[in-house]
């Protein structure tokens, strides 16, 4: 806590990003220091300091001149810094000579409700049902200056419109189509193709079980040729991982050096096996119930006969 002023029992101090006053019979006032101008807060901390000496019991019969806050001292106070300019914001307060004897919880629902508007809630203020600008009990303020209500008004309106016609930008802004990956496109095709094997397997089978995902490698025009995979059956399930996906592809390469890479040409496949009972799965069951296999691909995973898309 920074004391800026005292007076008497009265006191301005900087706390947790707060101008706050206090210690007389109208309780406890306070100021955001981010959006309260010098020329806000010596306003309001002569306001305090009237209202308590014509109450009486602060301790004090005096009110302060406010010049003797200069901006200098305010700001030595708050770490060094000027208070900084933040969001665009409206704020209304109750006040000098009222806001002290509203009923507590009618002034807090009050602040809670209105207090510090940003651009974005300013809808907030179209609620009229908490407060009447005509009966001259309330302060409007814009950006830390004070203005009418008539202006307080207008802005809101202006504001209330851009921020209307933001929104519906948003809505009738057609929502831009993510290119996808050549790795992506692969695993939504296996991912819709295994979704329509499992659904035929289910139209005739109670239980079915998948067969994993399998790698396979063949010559783009000499399909009589037998490629192995990882030194291993083209058959061994692979995870559909875009590492080890690249691992077969290179294996491949490396194993058939005398074949150019672009010659060959991969895909995912798999399929399901059913039964009448899930307990028979482990040892009687009917293999290959319905099967599946994504679109070819390159070494560079690129659909074949499909967009390049690296």
């Amino acid at each position: 806590m920074n004391i800026i002023q005292r007076n008497g029992d009265l006191r301005l101090y900087v706390s947790d990003g707060q101008y706050v006053m206090d210690g007389g019979t109208t309780g406890r006032h306070s100021l955001c220091v981010d959006v309260s101008s010098l020329e806000r807060v010596q306003a309001h901390w002569r306001g305090f300091q009237e209202s308590n000496v014509e109450l009486g019991g602060c301790g004090t019969d005096v009110v302060l001149p406010v010049e003797n806050l200069s901006q200098a001292l305010v700001c030595s106070l708050i770490s060094g810094e000027a208070p900084r300019s933040t969001d665009y914001h409206f704020e209304i307060t109750i006040m000098k000579d009222s806001w002290g004897h509203a009923d507590q919880e009618l002034r807090d629902q009050f602040l809670t409700n209105y207090g510090k508007v940003t651009k974005a809630d300013v809808h907030k203020l179209y609620d009229r049902e908490f407060f009447d600008p005509n009966c001259e009990v309330y302060e409007f303020w814009i950006e830390g200056k004070r203005v009418s209500w008539q202006e307080f008004r207008e802005e809101v309106d202006k504001v209330a419109e851009a921020n209307r016609l933001v929104r519906t930008e948003k809505l009738t802004k057609p929502t831009p189509v993510r290119e996808l990956t050549p790795f992506q496109k692969i695993k939504e095709s296996v991912k819709s193709q295994r979704e329509e094997a499992r659904l035929e397997a289910k139209s005739c089978w109670p239980f079915v079980m998948s067969r994993g995902v399998e790698f396979f490698a063949q010559h783009r025009t000499n399909h009589n040729l037998v490629f192995e995979t990882l030194g291993h059956s083209s058959h061994d399930p692979v995870n559909v991982t875009k590492k080890e996906l690249l691992e077969n592809i290179k294996w491949v390469c490396d194993e058939y050096k005398d074949i150019d890479p672009s010659e060959f040409e991969f895909c995912l496949c798999g399929g399901f096996d059913g039964n009448d009972t899930l307990k028979d799965f482990h040892y009687d069951y009917e293999p290959w119930v319905s099967e599946w296999d994504t679109f070819k691909f390159d070494y560079q995973l690129n659909e074949i006969g499909g967009s390049s898309n690296v």
